[in-house]
């Protein structure tokens, strides 16, 4: 009888334990209204999640009203910071809710001859590259938006993508960005969008997967763990998050 009652226990644990982490799934916040002006003031009270709690060093939010989806971003880690702004934040957003890519948007994107430029002095400090490559933003990079020509599209466009990134007084890190949901064509729900910190280790994960593909389109994609570059950071540099928008 008491072996009976234990196991029972058990099985009650486990059964809250799956339920606490259904509860737990990241979502979108709904009914919010967010000016992208790099202040963190618009955003709900313990809004932003760590993407990592026992590793601190980014943390995001996801948000929409009717006419907009809001995505907020802080980098608290001075290395992924100059990683953002060498290479870009990343909002992804598959209209099917699959975890797969879709629609992007890629801010800041600096100019490739200033990236070089800085990079290659080494008199310069990590914190002035990081600073002056966050000034020198040419734009915002779009790909696969119905009715938008992918490539750069001009800070100052008339599609109502805004996007801003600048560091607090805390020296944090902080990117907001606004995207009309209108772009998105969203005929079904849910949808499943990606925000990540693009950064060296990813893009050379591509580049090599990509490499292998073209050597032999026949070969698994995934490559060899010992020649896929590690990254340094322990935890992970984006997330996924699947739940529901308005249909547009």
């Amino acid at each position: 009888m008491k072996r009976f009652v234990a196991s029972a226990i058990l099985i009650l644990l486990a059964g809250c334990v799956v339920a606490q982490k259904k509860m737990s799934a990241p979502s979108f916040i709904q009914n919010i209204h967010i000016e992208a002006d790099g202040q963190l003031s618009d955003w709900p009270t313990s809004a932003l999640q760590e993407i990592d709690p026992t590793n601190p060093i980014w943390s995001y939010a996801i948000g929409h009203d009717h006419e907009n989806l809001y995505v907020v971003v802080s980098i608290s880690n001075p290395e992924l910071q100059l990683e953002a702004a060498v290479h870009g934040i990343s909002v992804m957003i598959n209209a099917d809710g699959k975890k797969k890519d879709g629609m992007q948007l890629l801010f800041p994107v600096p100019d490739a001859e200033t990236i070089r430029a800085l990079t290659e002095e080494r008199e310069l400090s990590s914190t002035y590259v990081r600073d002056e490559l966050l000034k020198r933003t040419r734009g915002f990079g779009v790909k696969a938006f119905p009715r938008i020509v992918n490539g750069l599209l001009s800070l100052n466009n008339n599609y109502g993508i805004r996007a801003i990134v600048k560091m607090n007084e805390q020296d944090q890190l902080i990117y907001e960005s606004v995207i009309p949901l209108k772009h998105l064509e969203t005929k079904n729900n849910p949808v499943a969008i990606q925000v990540g910190i693009q950064n060296r280790w990813t893009h050379m994960q591509k580049v090599m997967a990509r490499q292998s593909s073209a050597q032999n389109p026949y070969a698994n994609r995934r490559m060899p763990t010992s020649r896929v570059p590690k990254s340094p950071y322990s935890g992970k540099t984006e997330i996924w998050v699947v739940d529901q928008l308005p249909i547009r």
